[in-house]
């Protein structure tokens, strides 16, 4: 099978679930699913499926909570002057909408404040502060999914006489802000049921608290509307409690009593599901604070009146049109200046700004740029020498984390993990944007941009139908973080009828046929012409989610598709998901190092790599010698594609007697990559020889380069050097060994592990001697002790580390030299390698 359409990766975890799991779900089919997701234990699955979901857990829970409460109840008991400070996203003005109905209703004296994007920015600004302080004559004031990262605001605040609680959910900063109480799930240990809790989820167990206390606990779930919402549309992950508190908010949504709910849902003609909410409820919302004044929102929520609730629904729909609009325009514009100022071969991320763009709507094209190149982008408004903009990431990495390694380069920033917002001077983006650069392309590899598709179950066809998914429905709802199960097909299929969908034919129509079974099924946002493709071409696999529809009284099954893969018989074409064969089973261990070998400290050239001639690029001692007459290398045709990023399945398919020569990481990218071609490592004979190398990996010693090319009798060679990107870190390479070492543990279920020097440094893809030297430090640590008797090293994990100062100096020297020798690698002519190693 070729790529996917969608360039994606196909994977299905290989986790079965227990008996116990199988029981509890009373269905094979979604106790698969949740086991392939993670969720293993009866607990965690009590979350998903069941008839007696976990109890809720007490909002004080949550750290500083019961000095918010007393700070409130003082305020009340006083008639001070109350703000809610809430940012402007479906987040915070739900929270804020919330919060304000609450503290009404227990007879506070309270308003609201909702920044504007443009002239206010992100989170709390010294402007607003000391307005709320001098015109509203608030004495306390409580943000709502902002304020975590406010420090010098808050401080201002507290100076004037202004106390500050703050409800938040974003990354914590290293130094809390000094307010009177600090409401953030994430101070909750990850495993916590409330730790992924959104800025509305804090701000509903606070007032939870404040009703449960005044008496009036049945007023607590009508509460819950506005929770879902704010939930599904913050993209919250839909586990643990958020799961909970959106199934019981669709329900209270679905007959909610506020007028400006109802003409919301009205407006849009969508049930209050959570597709209807993400679709078409949240994008309205979400118009107000990205084209106007978000604080429309806020009073659409708290509105009495059916007819302004209906005026302000209706404008809301007339602005996210204009959003939409707005948004394909801004997408088209990105792509063009990505086609002339982006490339993606040697840059790993998109940072683009522009004095044209709309401040309001950057995110959503992060988004979509994101979704279509799978690389980090950053766009940016520029104006009066500054630049404000929004982030988007992938899984790979931590946006906020990556940011705060520059934090001295931004006005402000703030988020999480996945997204972003940001403000600096238009000198400091130029600054940021070479360095955040250089950062991806030191902390990605190749592997962390592909894109995957996560497939939860691959199916027989002949079994789906109603009644076998009813149980998979029942799931629901699905969303961030627990999305609709997506499945794959054990067969193959003809496409016999293609039909264009839309007023422009942008979605299609399919009719697929494999013997007798005939499948309907639907792509969206893919035009006909291009299945015509794959109908010349052949049979397809395919990935899909199905639902239940209802139609003119009928229900049936709607397919959507997610991906395909073409099927092809041509044998010169990449089989991409042919199964790899097992590098194991396919070479023998060549003998371990002996005792007479050269000593480890021999391994590198005297004095830097930059003084030695190109002889010396590699490490000196061939650590297998034998007394054996010296091999004869046959190449006869180099081929270079060191820093041209090629993709791999493309070089395959062009030389078919291949074989792949990879370690480490990069062995296991090759191995997920499931290619038609053999992996093999440094320790490996091979039983057969292949006309063409692929020197995916390129070891730092010059006999194994040479051992590599006998094995495999090549006389064409390939070199990529995958693994030649410089390390300088020894943090870094201290955090791999350890993970390798612990994933070794795991898979041994031992505490002693017992391995190869030469095994370990292949695994990952470095020196022995910098191996034995990162050893040393993590047993200086107290992590691990370790004996080394001749090639083998025998390692026992003892866990927490020790408070001791660590000397890495001579770690770090002995990756510069690795970085040198790399440097080498990448910079030597095929030609001269080939005379090194002769």
């Amino acid at each position: 099978m070729k790529k996917s359409f969608f360039g994606k990766q196909w994977k299905t975890s290989s986790v079965e679930p227990s008996q116990d799991l199988i029981n509890f779900c009373s269905n094979y089919t979604v106790a698969n699913i949740l086991a392939k997701r993670g969720i293993i234990s009866v607990q965690e699955a009590s979350y998903y499926v069941g008839s007696n979901p976990p109890i809720f857990s007490s909002p004080y829970e949550i750290p500083d909570l019961e000095k918010a409460i007393a700070r409130i109840e003082r305020a009340i008991d006083k008639q001070e002057n109350i703000v809610i400070y809430g940012d402007y996203d479906v987040d915070g003005t739900t929270s804020t909408a919330l919060l304000t109905n609450v503290l009404e209703s227990l007879g506070a004296k309270v308003s609201f404040f909702i920044p504007n994007r443009f002239t206010d920015g992100y989170g709390l600004n010294t402007k607003a502060v000391v307005q709320i302080k001098s015109q509203r004559k608030a004495t306390l004031l409580i943000t709502c999914d902002c304020g975590i990262t406010n420090f010098d605001e808050i401080k201002l605040a507290q100076s004037l006489g202004l106390d500050v609680i703050v409800t938040d959910h974003h990354s914590l900063p290293e130094i809390l802000p000094p307010a009177v109480a600090v409401l953030n799930p994430k101070l909750l240990p990850d495993k916590h049921p409330l730790h992924w809790l959104p800025g509305v989820g804090v701000a509903y167990k606070l007032a939870e608290a404040l009703l449960v206390k005044d008496g009036q606990p049945e007023a607590v779930h009508e509460l819950l509307d506005l929770v879902a919402l704010g939930m599904i549309a913050d993209l919250a992950p839909l586990k643990a409690e958020n799961r909970l508190l959106v199934i019981d908010g669709l329900k209270v949504l679905n007959n909610t009593t506020r007028p400006g709910l109802q003409a919301l849902l009205l407006e849009c003609g969508y049930q209050s599901d959570e597709e209807g909410v993400g679709f078409a409820i949240a994008p309205r919302i979400n118009a107000a604070g990205r084209l106007q004044d978000a604080s429309d929102a806020v009073k659409l929520f708290l509105s009495k009146d059916k007819s302004e609730a209906l005026m302000i629904a209706k404008q809301l729909s007339s602005q996210n049109s204009s959003r939409q609009q707005l948004c394909d325009e801004i997408f088209k514009e990105a792509i063009e200046k990505i086609e002339k100022e982006v490339n993606l071969e040697t840059e790993r991320g998109i940072l683009l700004c522009s004095s044209k763009w709309h401040h309001g709507v950057v995110g959503i094209v992060a988004s979509r740029l994101v979704e279509k190149y799978h690389v980090p982008v950053f766009l940016g408004v520029e104006e009066d020498g500054k630049v404000k903009g929004s982030a988007r990431g992938i899984s790979s990495i931590d946006l906020f984390e990556e940011m705060n390694k520059n934090a001295e380069l931004f006005s402000k920033f703030g988020g999480h993990k996945a997204a972003a917002g940001f403000s600096m001077t238009l000198e400091n983006w130029q600054i940021f944007k070479q360095r955040f650069l250089q950062q991806l392309l030191v902390g990605l590899s190749s592997k962390d941009l592909e894109p995957v598709l996560e497939i939860d179950s691959e199916i027989d066809i002949s079994n789906l139908n109603l009644q076998s998914l009813e149980a998979v429905w029942k799931m629901a709802p699905f969303g961030f973080g627990y999305p609709k199960p997506i499945f794959s097909t054990k067969e193959d299929f003809e496409i016999q009828e293609i039909k264009g969908l839309g007023k422009n034919n942008e979605h299609t129509k399919l009719l697929l046929k494999n013997g007798d079974q005939v499948l309907e099924t639907i792509q969206w946002r893919v035009t006909p012409d291009v299945f015509q493709e794959a109908k010349e071409q052949g049979r397809i696999k395919i990935a899909f989610t199905a639902s239940k529809r209802s139609f003119n009284g009928r229900t049936y099954l709607q397919m959507e598709l997610k991906d395909w893969i073409s099927v092809s018989d041509n044998p010169n074409y990449l089989l991409k998901n042919s199964k790899v064969r097992d590098s194991q089973s396919l070479y023998q261990q060549q003998e371990s190092l002996t005792e007479q070998s050269k000593s480890l400290s021999e391994s590198l050239p005297e004095g830097t790599l930059a003084e030695q001639p190109i002889e010396s690029f590699v490490a000196k001692a061939d650590l297998n010698k034998t007394n054996a007459p010296i091999e004869e290398l046959a190449i006869t045709s180099n081929v270079d594609l060191r820093n041209k990023n090629p993709k791999i399945e493309e070089i395959i398919s062009d030389n078919l007697s291949c074989v792949i020569f990879a370690e480490g990481q990069n062995l296991k990218q090759i191995q997920n990559e499931n290619l038609s071609a053999t992996c093999f490592y440094r320790l490996d004979k091979l039983k057969q020889t292949y006309d063409s190398l692929v020197m995916f990996s390129i070891p730092l010693q010059k006999s194994l380069i040479r051992k590599a090319v006998l094995a495999s009798g090549a006389t064409k060679v390939i070199w990529i050097g995958n693994n030649l990107q410089e390390t300088h870190d020894p943090k870094s390479f201290l955090k791999k060994l350890i993970s390798h070492l612990r994933e070794q543990k795991t898979q041994n279920q031992s505490e002693k592990l017992e391995l190869s020097l030469d095994e370990l440094a292949s695994n990952l893809e470095s020196l022995e001697e910098t191996c034995l030297e990162g050893l040393r430090i993590l047993e200086q640590s107290g992590m691990l002790t370790f004996k080394l008797e001749a090639s083998k090293v025998t390692i026992l994990l003892s866990g927490t580390p020790q408070k001791v100062r660590l000397d890495t100096e001579n770690l770090k020297k002995q990756l510069e030299s690795e970085n040198q020798i790399k440097h080498k690698l990448l910079t030597a002519s095929p030609s001269q390698i080939n005379s090194l190693i002769k």
